[in-house]
């Protein structure tokens, strides 16, 4: 019998591929800057971002399409719930079963006259 661990909680965090892992390493040390500031790194790491967008939606076969970056689940549910509202939309339904990200985001459009069952 084998002793060797299986992880199983990819939910969780999942264990970084080795080339993700040196290209993250190589682009933080390289490209360290905010994207957002207007200096010269800044602008350089505002590149860098903008090639792996475009590397990103190639590789997905979307050229074309949007795609933005967030800093993780309960930022990118955030932004996914509140895009889908408009006037005509009047309830969302949520489970307890949701991540607590979703049943927050659900529950700020209740303020924007957006029911949550």
């Amino acid at each position: 019998m084998s002793n060797r661990e299986i992880y199983l909680d990819h939910a969780a965090t999942t264990p970084v591929d080795p080339i993700v892992a040196d290209t993250i390493s190589r682009i933080q040390t390289d490209c360290f800057a905010n994207p957002s500031s207007p200096h010269n790194a800044g602008r350089r790491a505002h590149h860098r971002l903008d090639e792996a967008r475009v590397k990103i939606l190639e590789d997905f076969g979307c050229p074309d399409a949007t795609l933005i970056f967030t800093s993780g689940a309960t930022e990118a549910n955030y932004l996914a719930l509140h895009g889908l509202k408009n006037p005509e939309r009047t309830a969302f339904a949520t489970s307890q079963r949701d991540h607590e990200s979703l049943r927050n985001a659900t529950s700020s459009l209740a303020t924007h006259s957006v029911n949550q069952t």
